[in-house]
């Protein structure tokens, strides 16, 4: 128990980048020198400091997703902090949105906190104004740099110069700038040869193996060496398309003169780009097509049994299914207990693995968040970033063939069970494709976990329903459900109107649809924000919700009946 008058107090401090942390006395030192040196001050009003260092170096304030940061408000969550202390309130976090997070964890808990050089009481209205008014230009000041260091990328990318990230198969990199390997070049002229003479990609990597032809050897500082491995075909399809060997840079959709040597003629790279052009084009007409199985052999279901592709056929169309082994080899006579026959509509599952995978590439906190171990200056996590977008469009494409490559290329194994999704992504493959230079151990592995729910039809069959939402699912009729109600709820709380007989004869809707849409009103104030931003779950309808009325009062009630998480 804690005395009473004592107050816990947590030094917490961070530093953007890590420039100077290698230095006897840095930054980090002195915030939380001055922290403890407060609280010191405070000693006659109970105040005591715990130990625990909470330091992020080399994180930004931009996000919640730091290690000592998460530390501190899993000890806040378990009650071993009161007070927390902080050098400026832009040292905790830079975001408004992000504040207010904290401030309910902080509140909940009945913890608080202290910011040393700037003064002012969060109990009063007038104290949390100014608190959201430093927050706001803090917020305000990240955005205005993040708009000056891309201004500048883009005029330094304009000019042609090299903006950093991987140093591409072909050149070397001497005063900023790109210089041409002699042997990679080589290697580069042989590819752009090979595949405008077999016009295949799988040909061409066939070919390469053949010549044991190799990527680009890298020596990492600490003095570790990656690459020098066969070629995958998403890399091809990446060096076939690269302007910067026909001596250009590419950004945001336009293309400029590089200061740097080319390494192939112009008539090679339009000979190679009308070729993947017209293959492009006969995959997407149908004349090549099959039906390709995309997670052959890397679906599994629940008892680790792996799924079969199979196919039937009616009135002259096909559709495509994925089946438990014992459907295959099984005979017809032996019945089936109630946890065997697993399958799944082929469209279904690998529509919902490729939106995984395309939502993951396409979220540049949660593709940075999975390569913590990697160092990324601004130039690389940007080249980075935008690679990821790129590979996430032909992901989208109507090129089946590249996005069969792609997902074999990355996709180890996808793994159904009762109540979830698990998609594991090849690590080392993923670096190597965005150009990141990752550290981690290369046998570790990045999952991708969604929500699912599989329900039984008949004896065997098995159909995923709502596996997951996208980035984006906004309803626009629950939206206006949700809006409508908070209105109407307002108008009969000022008294507006006399009645909801009156309201409905305002508003001209029936005075039944309008007292069972005026609970909504109700709903907890994050139900109510995930539904606005659109990431509700997505079975969760106006005609649902009306089918669950009357809805609890109890927030924790309603997380539940929704199937919301719980907070």
């Amino acid at each position: 128990m804690t005395k009473p008058g004592k107050v816990r107090c947590a030094v917490y401090t961070r530093k953007s980048s890590e420039e100077g942390l290698d230095q006897a006395f840095n930054s980090l030192h002195a915030q939380r020198e001055a922290g403890e040196a407060y609280i010191k001050s405070q000693r006659h009003e109970g105040w005591t400091l715990i130990p625990t260092a909470y330091d992020d170096g080399g994180y930004s304030g931009g996000t919640l997703d730091r290690p000592a940061l998460k530390t501190l408000l899993a000890d806040i969550r378990e009650g071993r902090v009161d007070t927390v202390v902080v050098y400026k309130i832009d040292r905790l976090t830079r975001s408004l949105f992000d504040f207010a997070k904290i401030v309910e964890i902080l509140d909940a808990h009945k913890a608080s906190f202290v910011s040393i050089t700037q003064s002012f009481n969060t109990t009063t209205s007038m104290g949390r104004l100014t608190l959201n008014v430093l927050l706001s230009f803090a917020q305000f000041e990240r955005e205005v740099t993040g708009e000056r260091i891309r201004d500048k990328f883009a005029a330094s990318k304009k000019k042609g110069m090299w903006m950093g990230g991987n140093v591409p198969l072909g050149y070397d990199l001497k005063d900023r700038r790109l210089v041409v390997v002699k042997g990679e070049a080589q290697t580069i002229r042989t590819i752009f040869s090979l595949y405008a003479e077999l016009g295949s990609v799988l040909k061409l990597k066939a070919a390469l193996d053949r010549q044991d032809l190799r990527t680009k050897l890298r020596t990492h500082i600490e003095g570790v060496r990656r690459g020098g491995l066969p070629f995958r075909i998403g890399h091809l399809y990446t060096i076939l398309r690269n302007p910067i060997y026909r001596g250009e840079v590419h950004h945001k959709g336009s293309t400029y003169a590089g200061d740097h040597a080319p390494i192939i003629d112009q008539d090679l790279w339009d000979k190679v780009q009308a070729c993947l052009t017209s293959n492009a084009a006969i995959r997407r007409s149908g004349q090549t097509s099959k039906d390709t199985s995309l997670l052959a052999g890397i679906l599994f279901d629940a008892s680790n049994t792996r799924l079969t592709p199979t196919h039937t056929a009616k009135a002259g169309k096909r559709y495509r299914y994925y089946i438990s082994n014992n459907l295959v080899t099984g005979t017809k006579r032996r019945k089936l207990t109630p946890t065997e026959g697993t399958r799944l509509s082929a469209q279904e599952i690998e529509g919902h693995v490729i939106k995984a995978l395309t939502n993951f590439l396409s979220d540049p906190q949660k593709l940075m968040a999975a390569f913590t171990s990697a160092e990324l200056d601004p130039a690389t996590a940007t080249s980075s970033i935008q690679q990821a977008k790129t590979l996430s469009q032909d992901l989208t494409g109507k090129d089946i063939k590249e996005i069969y490559e792609h997902v074999r290329d990355l996709v180890t194994r996808v793994q159904v069970e009762a109540s979830s999704i698990t998609i594991t992504i090849d690590r080392k493959a993923l670096s190597e494709e965005l150009g990141i230079p990752d550290h981690a151990d290369p046998e570790k592995c990045i999952t991708i976990t969604l929500p699912a729910e599989l329900r039984r039809l008949g004896k065997e069959k098995r159909l995923i329903i709502a596996a997951h939402a996208p980035a984006s699912n906004q309803d626009v009729n629950l939206i206006k459900a949700i809006v409508r109600a908070n209105m109407w709820f307002a108008m009969l709380r000022d008294r507006e109107v006399k009645s909801i007989s009156d309201l409905a004869k305002k508003e001209r809707v029936s005075r039944t649809y309008l007292s069972r849409l005026v609970p909504l009103a109700l709903l907890a104030p994050d139900i109510t924000e995930t539904i606005l931003e659109g990431r509700q779950p997505v079975d969760l309808s106006t005609e649902r919700l009306f089918s669950l009325m009357p809805l609890p009062l109890s927030w924790v009630e309603q997380r539940s009946v929704l199937r919301f998480s719980a907070r």
